[in-house]
């Protein structure tokens, strides 16, 4: 997925991608790692995010990891 479209989503929220996957029929490859990354760098509730996604819709969930560390 192009990056923009990636950072679409995560801005819109899932309200439009569960419009395009209702008019679609898309299945969805969350990326859970992505998400909670973008919430604390953003200011949203990662779980409020990926909890209003339509379950029904995800077909995997892609998992991957990251290790914080301080700047300076």
């Amino acid at each position: 997925m192009p990056r923009s479209l990636l950072l679409l989503l995560i801005f819109v929220g899932p309200a439009l991608v569960a419009q395009v996957v209702r008019r679609t029929g898309c299945k969805l490859l969350p990326d859970a790692n992505n998400v909670y990354v973008s919430a604390h760098n953003h200011g949203f509730d990662a779980e409020r995010y990926l909890a209003a996604m339509p379950a029904a819709a995800i077909a995997e969930i892609h998992l991957a990891g990251f290790e914080a560390t301080a700047i300076g």
